[in-house]
């Protein structure tokens, strides 16, 4: 007889993410983070934009990872230069960088604080 402990149990269960798909995911942080020559000097960076537009960890990674698919250096450079062409430029601190280097920047901040 399935009593309601046991469908709650249940439902908890199912809520939780695969430990697949924990380590997919820390796989593709991580990939992405090797992009960076210097990922903890890009974590204050992504702080202060994260601030400024307040962004989720999940989405931030979702959303470099539809552009730059296997993380390369040829297809951030692409990224980079499609974001200046088309005007995803973001204002940090007196710089202009594009949108890909902010959500890099973003991503070492949520990795270093335990964000993700």
């Amino acid at each position: 007889m399935m009593t309601r402990r046991h469908l709650l149990a249940g439902a908890a269960l199912l809520a939780l993410p695969s430990r697949q798909a924990l380590a997919g995911e820390v796989a593709a942080t991580e990939a992405l983070l090797a992009l960076l020559p210097d990922r903890n000097a890009a974590a204050p960076l992504g702080a202060t934009w994260i601030q400024q537009k307040p962004q989720q960890p999940g989405a931030v990674l979702q959303s470099l990872q539809q552009r730059l698919g296997i993380a390369d250096a040829r297809k951030m450079r692409d990224a980079i230069a499609e974001d200046f062409r088309n005007g995803a430029i973001v204002k940090i601190e007196g710089w202009q960088i594009a949108r890909t280097q902010a959500e890099l920047c973003a991503l070492a901040y949520f990795a270093k604080s335990g964000g993700l």
